[in-house]
């Protein structure tokens, strides 16, 4: 008896085939739209490989496209990738920092006012995970016996942190 591979692709579409396109308009007037004041958070939800990669790539294409004013720049955060993390908060907030900080440095030369209120936004998200992971107590019992890590008396300079997020 033969076996059969059950083997699919992982790389997502740069054109749309899936039919996304009224969505990916929808959203990204949303976002683009300066007089647009709700605040909001979108979910993708689907089965593995009905396309939901593909859906987030070709929104990015269109923000993009758009040349918006501030520019919008897309993080991309697996989460999966920190499955073991027990405050997944502190990676996600590190990568929105290198982000911001990558697109800072692709910028160079460019000296505008959305330059340094990047860099300081960066900042502040760096701040941020800092704060948090200063607040972490992680222990670990072996048997009988256990060790408490307290990284507040570590020494972390807190004080010299700016807390007016």
């Amino acid at each position: 008896m033969a076996k059969q591979l059950n083997i699919r692709s992982d790389i997502y579409c740069e054109k749309d085939l899936l039919g996304f396109d009224k969505y990916v308009e929808t959203l990204s007037g949303m976002i683009e739209d300066s007089d647009f004041k709700t605040p909001f958070c979108i979910g993708i939800f689907g089965n593995w490989g009905c396309g939901k990669t593909s859906f987030m790539h070709l929104l990015e294409s269109r923000l993009k496209e758009g040349n918006s004013s501030p520019y919008i720049i897309p993080v991309w955060f697996n989460p999966w990738r920190y499955e073991k993390e027990d405050h997944l908060i502190i990676p996600f907030l590190k990568t929105i920092q290198h982000d911001i900080e990558k697109y800072i440095e692709s910028q160079k030369g460019t000296k505008t006012r959305l330059a340094a209120g990047l860099k300081r936004a960066a900042t502040k998200v760096g701040e941020v995970s800092a704060a948090i992971a200063y607040g972490i107590k992680p222990e670990c019992k072996l048997g009988g016996f256990g060790i408490e890590l307290d990284i507040a008396k570590l020494g972390y300079p807190l004080d010299s942190c700016n807390h007016n997020i």
